[in-house]
């Protein structure tokens, strides 16, 4: 497994992100909008547990995911209401056979 898109990079998506980025499994990039994007390409992801800070720089942080070239893995970690308006996009970023996990 190449290349790792996070659909979604919240809470959850973002605690996904840093643990595989961390773990160096992978490129990982994130999808996201907003000020959270804005946050997440000035900063990275930082995930703290166990009173331990780890933070990681994605490979890329877009709200565009035809930024992206095909990936070999996407990880949605939407809300269940914006998953028809990403259906296009998903479909366009997965790479053929690439499994899309949700």
């Amino acid at each position: 497994m190449k290349r790792v898109t996070i659909y979604g990079a919240g809470a959850v998506g973002g605690n996904v992100a840093v643990r595989l980025a961390s773990a160096g499994v992978a490129e990982v990039s994130v999808v996201a909008r907003g000020a959270h994007l804005a946050a997440i390409r000035e900063r990275g992801l930082t995930l703290v547990q166990n009173g331990q800070r780890t933070t990681v720089q994605p490979a890329a942080a877009t709200d565009d995911p035809t930024d992206l070239p095909p990936q070999d893995l996407i990880i949605v970690t939407l809300k269940a209401t914006s998953l028809p308006e990403a259906a296009p996009a998903l479909a366009a970023l997965r790479a053929p056979g690439a499994p899309v996990l949700f």
